[in-house]
């Protein structure tokens, strides 16, 4: 079975965007797009570690793991509960959630 690529987001400070690409390249990232204080790449589970631990100036990798549009609280769950946690982590690992919203459904943040 092939390892999955990820589309991943590496977070850095504005100015350091091209020094980032450039490291992420050598540590394998492929499809690499600098952006506004962030690199956009694809790779697998190894460069997500990699990146952690060896890119200087990476501030935090971020894994995209699912889009979709929510219109209420039931579709938060529904879409959250449809990730194949079983794939990504152990029922003892803990998990942190980081989220950023804004508009008129979930107010309650």
């Amino acid at each position: 079975m092939q390892e999955p690529i990820y589309k991943i987001v590496v977070k850095t400070l504005q100015g350091l965007e091209v020094v980032l690409a450039d490291e992420l390249k050598a540590l394998g990232a492929t499809d690499v797009h600098p952006v506004k204080r962030a690199v956009e790449c694809r790779g697998n589970r190894e460069l997500i570690y990699r990146a952690n631990y060896e890119a200087r100036t990476a501030l935090r990798v971020l894994v995209h793991l699912h889009s979709g549009k929510i219109f209420n609280e039931r579709d938060l769950y529904r879409q959250a509960q449809s990730i194949p946690w079983h794939q990504l982590m152990e029922v003892d690992d803990t998990l942190a959630v980081e989220a950023t919203i804004a508009g008129q459904v979930i107010r309650h943040s």
